[in-house]
């Protein structure tokens, strides 16, 4: 029988009973003291961190002074629509003529000076006395805009006057030119349905879509300003967009609600 000279030689020394054994190397405790910092990290962010608290909702650029509707205070048929939607008048303009009965012409006039949101009256069409034929945003332009921003009832809690506001505008590229900065300056008191914002935005399209056909909140935001950009508001961005922001632009509002660590988010999600 052969036997290798390893085995031989393992069996003629003696045990090494007195040799220290390692049980793990250099690496193991390094891996081993990263894994208990990254732990212990984790720990202490998840107590001490805080993750902002943000509520996003739908709205669109408008007078400070509201909005007009205009009422016809003669019956028959509409036969010239002056006004056009987008048209700036002032009070006195006319909007539109209405012939009654007695063939006679008649004028419906603008009640005050802004820009003309709506024409609901069409030439042809037969009107009768306190028909709305017009609707026309209060205000002399920029400067006395403001953002009402409809907010969905289950939320309307949040919100409370002097919360900062972020407003990314329809038409300003958001990472060019940045979101335009406000403020919460006022929260209805009661829901309004869809029908009701039609008057506060002054088109039925633009109402069901501010408010996703929902009861909501009105809330007015007041816009920043700054003397410095273009626009005369503030901006994220150092100048903001090289143009006017006007009325009737679309908006999506961030507002934020403060702050809680991760801790307290595991917590409500557990």
């Amino acid at each position: 029988m052969k036997f290798r000279g390893r085995a031989l030689q393992k069996m003629r020394e003696p045990d090494e009973l007195d040799r220290p054994i390692m049980l793990v190397d250099t690496r193991g405790w390094t891996a081993l003291f990263v894994i208990l910092s990254v732990v212990l990290g984790a720990a202490i962010w998840s107590v001490n961190g805080n993750l902002p608290i943000t509520m996003t909702a739908p709205g669109i650029l408008t007078s400070a002074e509201g909005n007009r509707a205009v009422t016809t205070p003669y019956a028959g048929t509409v036969a010239i629509a002056t006004a056009k939607p987008g048209q700036r008048v002032s009070a006195g303009d006319t909007l539109l003529d209405v012939t009654g009965e007695d063939q006679k012409r008649r004028t419906v006039t603008a009640p005050i000076d802004g820009m003309v949101l709506t024409m609901a009256g069409a030439v042809g069409q037969t009107v009768s006395p306190g028909d709305t034929v017009a609707t026309i945003q209060a205000g002399s332009g920029a400067s006395d805009l403001v953002t009402l921003v409809f907010v969905p009832t289950s939320q309307a809690t949040s919100v409370r006057p002097g919360i900062d506001v972020l407003l990314a505008v329809e038409g300003v590229p958001q990472p060019r030119f940045g979101l335009l900065k406000g403020t919460v300056l006022a929260v209805g008191r009661f829901p309004i349905d869809p029908s009701m914002a039609v008057g506060i935005v002054g088109s039925p399209y633009t109402a069901n879509e501010l408010t996703r056909g929902q009861p909501t909140v009105p809330v007015t935001i007041k816009l920043k300003t700054d003397g410095r950009t273009k626009s005369g508001f503030a901006w994220t961005s150092a100048d903001g967009p090289p143009f006017q922001i006007s009325p009737q632009q679309k908006v999506a509002a961030s507002f934020h609600l403060g702050n809680r660590t991760p801790f307290d988010v595991i917590l409500r999600t557990s």
